[in-house]
């Protein structure tokens, strides 16, 4: 029987994992292994080790480099057991279970039986695969990353798009600097930026833990890729922005005029930078910016072309789209993760504003089944929600029907008084990038039905049912407010965007990266600086392709579905 590498992190780090990690730390205690209330607790001198060869590789690494005090051994035991097995893996990160029973011993061949028993078909990543990935060793993160399954992506709307616009345009002279998330969804961007010629040891791309998944990052760097990391979970610094750039200029000639750094941007942070530290290199960059618009840069004096994919209406439909089935999907996820038996009723929701990306929740939503309310002070947007056959109204006067809230633009306060006038039973979620820590200091949450198990899962009740609200180590977690007995509210991830680290499935994904690999090409062609839509051409080249080459396989790129 073979198993991989990833599926056992992946299973260990995941609530179906749970009881066999209970049962390996009961087995070890049993053996010799000490442990406290807060982890282990090694003795000084020789500790004791269980008789067993692959328990006490287990209790060593553990001992030696994966435990520290307050290390949650959630994470700690499976790095500790995946780096035990990768002894018995072959280059792929497979492990046959015959040669774990001749290297490990017959209680590693019964582990892994167990996994490969309950993994089948392969194993889902979970939030605690990133923690766990990052307590390994550079070998053993290779090994898991080769094993990982590949999901390949029908990606002709690339291929398309490289086709009609990529003629006569080489990326081959570009050094490419992005940021934004890391998701399995990067990759087949990346790989088509290197079908243009950008090669791979040229890329460079930043992202933040939130929006990172471990394994991709190995194979990103496997295929040449420098891929970096915030290590702040608030987001990509500035500090982190200027220590890239300051590299890529570093050997940049005087007199040079020709351009050949390409900037994929996000909310203009690199644009800003740029031409507030580096000026003097501004005219050698050409710029794409994701999700800001050109109305942004205003107050810069742009010294480079920057095109801007959101400004685009032929493809904001279809981002949209994309965008409102992610978060609508990921609060599906949640809910069904913290109580899978939980069911909304009536279902009814409040979405905040109404524009591109609160459209986008709205027809998800609505696919769904429920009745949609918008909530927001404009005028305009009130106008169109209306003309579209939506009730609109400030938020205070569709408190009523909020048994899910959806936030969109992080502009909308909610408060202890409306709290107390949704339904009971109520649900907020934020589908915003920014994160509304503030929010915090607006109520206190004082919640008394809290209780943490043996592998710290924070357990609570809700409606009388019982709840996970997440992990002791995880930034941000579900939080529970109560007025009363049967009288509460839930927040799913309290302070984040609830689709931080949720991947879309690749054959959507192309849609949104082939807009904004038009953008590239757009780019590199612009001979004049200043910001600009992506251009009409561009823009219908990539709703032609992605209407197409979706419809082929009976999808609808205006009605995704993710579950």
């Amino acid at each position: 029987m073979l198993v991989r590498l990833h599926d056992v992190l992946a299973y260990l780090s995941s609530a179906r994992g749970r009881d066999t990690l209970v049962a390996l730390q009961s087995d070890l205690e049993k053996d010799g292994a000490v442990f406290d209330s807060g982890g282990m607790d090694p003795p000084l001198g020789n500790p004791p080790l269980p008789v067993d060869k692959f328990e006490a590789k287990v209790t060593r690494a553990l001992y030696e480099a994966f435990y520290d005090p307050g290390r949650d051994l959630s994470v700690a035991m499976p790095a500790a057991i995946v780096t035990a097995l990768a002894e018995a893996a072959d280059k792929n990160g497979v492990v046959d279970t015959v040669r774990a029973k001749s290297l490990l011993g017959v209680k590693a061949q019964k582990l892994l039986g167990t996994i490969a028993a309950r993994t089948t078909g392969g194993a889902d990543a979970s939030s605690l695969e990133a923690q766990t990935m990052s307590l390994l060793d550079v070998r053993t993160k290779k090994l898991v990353a080769k094993s990982a399954p590949v999901v390949t992506a029908n990606t002709q709307v690339y291929t398309d798009t490289t086709a009609k616009l990529g003629a006569g345009v080489s990326l081959a002279r570009f050094e490419c600097f992005g940021i934004g998330e890391l998701q399995p969804q990067t990759q087949d961007f990346v790989r088509a930026l290197s079908v243009a010629g950008l090669p791979a040891a040229k890329t460079h791309w930043l992202s933040d833990p939130p929006r990172t998944h471990a394994v991709e990052v190995e194979r990103m760097r496997g295929r040449g890729v420098d891929v970096l990391r915030a290590t702040d979970d608030s987001g990509v610094s500035e500090a982190a922005i200027g220590e890239m750039l300051s590299t890529m200029f570093r050997g940049v000639k005087a007199g040079e005029t020709k351009p050949r750094f390409l900037l994929i941007d996000e909310d203009g942070r690199i644009t800003r930078y740029l031409h507030d530290f580096f000026p003097q290199h501004a005219h050698l960059c050409v710029i794409v910016e994701q999700r800001g618009r050109a109305a942004d840069f205003a107050g810069v004096a742009l010294k480079a072309p920057v095109v801007t994919v959101a400004d685009s209406s032929k493809v904001s439909d279809l981002r949209s789209a994309l965008a409102g089935e992610r978060a609508v999907a990921a609060i599906e996820r949640q809910l069904r993760l913290a109580d899978p038996g939980f069911r909304m009723s009536p279902k009814e929701a409040v979405v905040e504003g109404f524009f591109e990306r609160s459209r986008g929740i709205v027809e998800s939503l609505k696919r769904r089944g429920y009745t949609v309310f918008v909530a927001t002070e404009d005028a305009g947007e009130a106008a169109a929600a209306k003309a579209a056959g939506l009730s609109a109204a400030p938020y205070k006067d569709q408190l009523a029907h909020a048994r899910l809230t959806v936030l969109t633009a992080g502009k909308l306060q909610i408060d202890m008084p409306a709290l107390q006038l949704m339904p009971k039973g109520a649900i907020i979620a934020s589908a915003t990038p920014r994160t509304l820590t503030d929010q915090r200091a607006r109520f206190p949450i004082r919640d008394n039905e809290i209780e943490i198990d043996a592998t710290n899962v924070i357990h609570s009740k809700f409606q009388g049912r019982d709840i996970e609200l997440g992990r002791t180590m995880d930034r941000f977690q579900h939080e529970v407010v109560r007025f009363g007995v049967g009288d509460d509210r839930l927040w799913l991830r309290f302070g984040s965007d609830i689709a931080l680290d949720s991947a879309v499935p690749g054959t959507f994904a192309q849609v949104d990266g082939a807009a904004t690999l038009a953008a590239v090409f757009d780019a590199v062609r612009a001979t004049t600086p200043g910001a600009r839509a992506l251009s009409d051409k561009s823009a219908t080249i990539v709703r032609t392709a992605a209407t197409a080459r979706l419809a082929a396989l009976g999808l609808d790129p205006l009605r995704p579905s993710f579950r």
